[in-house]
């Protein structure tokens, strides 16, 4: 089962570990032709917020089963919204790297359907941000990043971060994570012979407008 699966709306960005998924499950084991898409989020030019940056994850010292040349992570980012989905909010959709597809990504209901292992939430309050990489249950991994490293193992992170938004040039964000980490090299993550979790409580996320 999950190590960690708590969310309240608010300060903390958190890195989670899917040992439900570890222990076995009856979903696909590799993502399909068939896999479902993830949802589109498209900017509007009329929010501020919206539009495209490079986001940086750094994941902190204090997450030692983490190699210190995989805790800082480089992304690009587009920051959007879902056409008809006014729950969902803004939706971060991620590029740049290797993450996990299919349906055990986007096959989830209610808030999370079709929601990618390459998206995750954000809301924003006049001068503050808050970042959600949430998890939804232990079958399905949307709303989170899960990304296969350049060593071929692979990060499951979930969790949340929050800050100032005193501009939309660039927004810096900091919160708790929980890092799941498969240390072994393979094409697909779950199940993972060699997996260790951490805490991390000194996450730092930083987002540069382009």
């Amino acid at each position: 089962m999950p190590v960690a699966r708590s969310f309240q709306i608010g300060v903390t960005l958190v890195v989670l570990a899917l040992s439900g998924a570890c222990g076995g499950s009856s979903l696909p084991t590799r993502p399909t032709s068939s896999s479902v898409p993830s949802v589109l989020a498209l900017p509007n030019a009329n929010d501020t917020l919206d539009g495209a940056y490079t986001l940086t994850l750094q994941i902190g010292s204090s997450c030692s089963a983490i190699p210190d040349s995989e805790k800082t992570r480089v992304y690009q980012a587009s920051i959007g919204q879902v056409a008809n989905r006014t729950d969902l909010g803004h939706v971060v959709t991620l590029t740049g790297a290797h993450f996990l597809t299919g349906p055990i990504c986007t096959s989830a209901s209610g808030r999370f359907a079709g929601i990618g292992c390459d998206q995750f939430f954000a809301s924003e309050d006049i001068d503050w941000i808050g970042f959600f990489l949430q998890i939804n249950n232990d079958q399905t991994h949307g709303g989170h990043i899960v990304e296969q490293t350049s060593s071929g193992g692979w990060l499951e992170i979930s969790g949340r971060a929050e800050g100032a938004l005193n501009s939309h040039s660039s927004i810096d964000a900091s919160g708790r994570v929980d890092v799941w980490v498969c240390l072994t090299s393979s094409d697909y993550p779950y199940p993972c012979p060699e997996y260790r979790v951490c805490p991390s409580t000194d996450l730092h996320l930083r987002l540069d407008r382009k």
